[in-house]
């Protein structure tokens, strides 16, 4: 997008802002003739850098503009493109990002106050316009300061200023629903993803509807591995934002019968979120999360909202068990030292049939970027008699070299689920070969690394079975 087009876009916005963004922002010609002839302030006789000093202890951003409408020269001396109190302004509702001037966080800071203090901006199905596009990338801009800018000690203050933001807008809602393949779609589709976190939040947003997600998309059980093709990123991509609407409808909706109780009561301990606590250069090694599977010959079912008849989405819904036996997973994580040649050869030899590290995503990292781990899994599924197994995880994570949609961040996964039978006393448990039993799963860790979505697939004989959606976070 065009610096041109782009204020343009923003000059837009300026029409429905609120009558404090608009002081800030422009000043009529009334304004400029009263000021002119207001006496001249006392304040302007102290130095400029004890004036801004007094400024930054006023509390409210709404004293400090209702000073800089006392004159013209005091608006001028406080107001000015490259005055300090801009930054000062900034911080209190934003993450400072490093290397910006006071004129741009300035600029940056008016913008986001005539987009963001608007009406809530709501989205119609498939009809997205230039002014909510330029939403959007603001929005986007967001959630890389917040992701990359660094931590203040009172919170991250851009991620629960766009939180609030969010709440107050349909956007994540149904994203499927006001989607567009228009050439913005990659800015889109990047901003979707990257809120995932917020679009399991409750308190932010709502459910998606069925209809909204394409369960043929969810559930591919095409014959093609790996699930990140490297021909076209932007379409699978595309595919990772199905199956996020997939899980925003069975952990939101309480008329599923599914996942909704056990991701509520999860959610309370481990709430799914954006950034880690540090300044993330290290991959966390505790995840938990779930997977769903879905065989073709359950019937269909009363859909709770609308009475409308519907396929059956996962075989949860047709059990009645205690929630926390629907598809739980947790996992250790340990990454492993040694050569990358070693390694790779290791992976090629057992994996590499199903997953193999030649197919990288477009703008992937080269190999020297990629890492490898090795994990317990404990994954909850129903078999009679057996609620809970013990696999043995080896897995590889490659970074994408380039940013999707503006945002950088995003890496491909990759992990070998391999179950481990029960022994006896005289014989210990038996990890079987990949060619006997294998969990292949693959998928898109998103910016801020504390989120993954993908699909997995079960192999046995080498022949692909049983497949399904997955979703991890870490805690």
């Amino acid at each position: 997008m065009s610096k041109r087009k782009f204020d343009k876009m923003t000059d837009d916005l300026h029409e429905t802002a609120s009558p404090l963004e608009g002081s800030l922002n422009e000043t009529s010609v009334e304004q400029v003739q009263n000021m002119t002839h207001l006496p001249e302030s006392r304040l302007l006789r102290i130095p400029h850098e004890i004036l801004l000093e007094i400024i930054s202890y006023l509390p409210r951003e709404e004293d400090a503009i209702k000073l800089s409408n006392s004159c013209w020269a005091m608006r001028h001396a406080i107001l000015n493109e490259d005055s300090l109190v801009w930054r000062d302004l900034y911080q209190r509702k934003y993450d400072v990002p490093k290397r910006h001037s006071a004129k741009d966080l300035g600029r940056t800071y008016r913008v986001r106050g005539v987009a963001l203090s608007a009406e809530a901006m709501g989205f119609l199905p498939y009809m997205l316009n230039e002014r909510q596009m330029a939403w959007i990338a603001i929005v986007r801009d967001m959630v890389v300061e917040g992701l990359t800018a660094p931590i203040s000690p009172t919170g991250p203050k851009t991620l629960n200023r766009l939180r609030a933001v969010l709440a107050q807008s349909n956007f994540l809602n149904n994203p499927l629903k006001i989607w567009t393949s228009k050439p913005n779609k990659y800015l889109f589709i990047a901003v979707q993803l990257s809120l995932t976190a917020f679009a399991l939040n409750p308190d932010v947003t709502e459910p998606c509807a069925r209809i909204h997600y394409n369960m043929a998309v969810v559930y591919d059980d095409s014959d093609e591995t790996p699930y990140i093709a490297p021909a076209s990123l932007s379409t699978d991509f595309h595919k990772f934002l199905h199956i996020r609407s997939f899980w925003q409808r069975h952990f939101l909706h309480p008329g599923e019968r599914s996942f909704f109780e056990s991701y509520e009561e999860a959610s309370r301990k481990w709430q799914p979120g954006m950034r880690m606590d540090s300044d993330g250069s290290f991959f966390p090694s505790q995840w938990t999360g779930y997977i769903s599977c879905l065989h073709a010959t359950r019937p269909t079912h009363m859909v709770a909202d609308g009475n409308v008849p519907a396929q059956v989405q996962t075989c949860a819904q047709q059990r009645i068990l205690p929630h926390e036996l629907l598809g739980r997973l947790h996992m250790d994580l340990t990454f492993r030292p040694g050569k990358e040649d070693e390694k790779a050869e290791h992976w090629r030899k057992l994996y590499g049939r199903w997953m193999p590290l030649g197919w990288m995503p477009l703008g992937c990292m080269p190999n020297r970027d990629r890492e490898y781990f090795t994990s317990f899994a404990n994954w909850t599924q129903y078999i009679p008699g057996i609620s809970e197994f013990t696999y043995i995880v080896e897995g590889l994570i490659e970074p994408f070299q380039q940013p999707y949609g503006g945002i950088d961040g995003w890496s491909r996964i990759c992990m070998a689920v391999r179950v481990q039978c029960p022994g006896t006393d005289d014989t210990p448990g038996v990890i079987l070969a990949p060619d006997d039993c294998m969990y292949a799963m693959e998928g898109l860790i998103l910016p801020g690394r504390r989120m993954m979505l993908g699909r997995w697939q079960e192999l046995l004989d080498g022949i692909a079975k049983k497949c399904g959606p997955f979703i991890l976070w870490d805690i």
